[in-house]
Formats: structure tokens, sequence, C-alpha cells
């Protein structure tokens, strides 16, 4: 019987060590079941978009990159740039990229107001970002400047379903601005966030919930177990949080503790619309929220 095959490198680790370990990894750093959620919702965006798009990707606040390794997996031919201004968890990213011979993401210290000149990307993307800044109107209107014509914003934010319908929990703690998350606001409502990027002069396509019961539930369980360093919970919480991901991405909820949206920028000076994807069978409410 032949042995694993082996990876080239100083470490001399197999395959199966090596895709053991980076598992092992995500269970771990990946302590919240709704980050599955935020990233099935992503995975079901990209699919829905025409082969070949995107070819530039920025994503604002990446922190350890999850998301830019997500899309490198999804469109291999494009060029991802990750950016934040927590240095630690770039070093984290780069590191990770490495590890996982990820070619075509980069990482970059500091803020979107550091970045050359307008109209590069074809995507923009705040995941659980725009409730950590200050200034989100400025931070919306800058990626808006960003974007190519034709380009996709995409955003996932807490809601504020989650203080109306579905309690307290870990979430309380996270919108309460406290000091583990650094939260600047409680969450947004899906209709004033979509009047927010109407405002920036993006075409708003879909406003989808996310993270719904029992999704929401099984990260608040997560949670305690993280807190008390029992990963065996943590690896039964992430299998089942799989199970409910599943359904939740098929059949999205009705509300939930967050709001995943997805905008246009228009093409042409006249400002027709970009091409229109079919997300979810989840009303937009962006109509609403211009009138």
């Amino acid at each position: 019987m032949k042995s694993p095959r082996r990876i080239s490198g100083a470490d001399g680790e197999t395959m199966v060590t090596v895709s053991l370990r980076q598992w092992w990894e995500d269970v771990k750093s990946c302590h919240d079941p709704g980050a599955l959620a935020r990233r099935a919702h992503l995975s079901r965006v990209v699919a829905a978009w025409p082969a070949g798009f995107p070819r530039t990707v920025l994503d604002v606040g990446c922190g350890r990159g999850r998301n830019c390794f997500l899309l490198a997996a999804l469109r291999p031919a494009a060029a991802i740039v990750g950016i934040d201004v927590d240095l630690a968890a770039l070093r984290e990213a780069r590191a990770a990229a490495r590890r996982r011979r990820v070619a075509n993401v980069r990482f970059v210290g500091g803020d979107t107001a550091a970045l050359p000149p307008e109209g590069r990307f074809d995507v923009v993307m705040f995941i659980d970002v725009l409730e950590h800044i200050g200034d989100d109107v400025a931070a919306l209107a800058r990626a808006a400047a960003l974007l190519r014509e034709g380009g996709r914003l995409v955003i996932h934010v807490p809601s504020l379903d989650q203080r109306r319908h579905f309690g307290v929990g870990r979430g309380d703690a996270a919108f309460a601005g406290g000091e583990d998350y650094g939260h600047v606001r409680d969450g947004y409502d899906a209709g004033a966030l979509a009047a927010m990027v109407a405002a920036a002069g993006l075409d708003v396509q879909a406003a989808i919930p996310t993270v719904a019961t029992a999704t929401g539930t099984l990260a608040d369980l997560d949670y305690a177990w993280a807190r008390r360093g029992w990963h065996a919970g943590r690896v039964l919480t992430y299998g089942l949080a799989r199970a409910a991901v599943s359904f939740e991405s098929a059949r999205p909820p009705r509300r939930g503790r967050g709001v995943f949206l997805v905008a246009g920028k228009p093409a042409d000076e006249r400002g027709s619309r970009p091409r229109r994807e079919t997300y979810a069978a989840v009303p937009c409410p962006a109509t609403a929220a211009r009138s």
C-alpha cells in the first residue's frame, strides 16, 4: 500500500495531515456557525454571476482572509485583494495563503482611503464590517467609487431583527459594542440599508435574511462551548450547523440575525441598470426604501 503523497517542503507533512490540520483550524477559528451561513449565501451569490465574472475583487475588512479564500476557490481566475487595519490578522491570512498555496489572493494593510485610482474592482465586499465603521455612509460612497461600471457591491451586516425577534444571547454582547467585537451600532434594518446603498448610486438587487433560528441557536451554543474550551462540543455543533445552513441557504428565512445585500453599479452615465441575477425568492426592500 502506497504511503500518502508528501508535500514538498521542510516540514514533510503528508496531504492527509495537511487536510486534517486545515479542517481542524477551520473548526476552531470558525467559532460562529453564523459564519457558515454567510459563506453559504456568498457561494450562492457568486454561482449566480456570469462565467468569468468577477476578474477583480476587493474584500474590505478581510480579517484572516476566510472570505478571500472562498472567492479564490470559486473564481480561481480572479485577482482578489483583502484589506484590513488589523495587521496581526493579516499576518495570519498571509500564512494561511502560503499554507494553502493560494496564488490569486494578496493582503494589504490599511483602509480603502489608501487604495489607488477608482474603478478598479468588479466586486467590493463588506462582510460583517459596516457595523464597525463610524461613517458608514462615507464607506459606501467610497465602495461605489471603487467599483467598475457593472460591478457588484456585496454586504453582510447584523440585523436589528436579532433584538426584535431572537432575544438576547451572544448577539447581545456583539451588538452592545463590547470590547470583544467593536461594533459601533446595533445593526441594520434591511430597508434602511437598501436606502443607504441606493443613495450611494447603486441598484439594490437583493436583500436576503440570514442566520435563522436554528443556525443562530447553534451559534449561541458554540460560543458558550468556545469560552469553556470544549472543542468536542464545537465539533458536534459544527456538524449540526452545516445541516442547518444547507437548509437555510436553500430556503432563506423571512427574518434572521443578519442581512445579505447585493447591489450593482450602473453600467453607463445614463444610469442603465446592471444585469440582474436571481439570488433567492426573497422580496427586496429597495423600492419601498427609496419611496
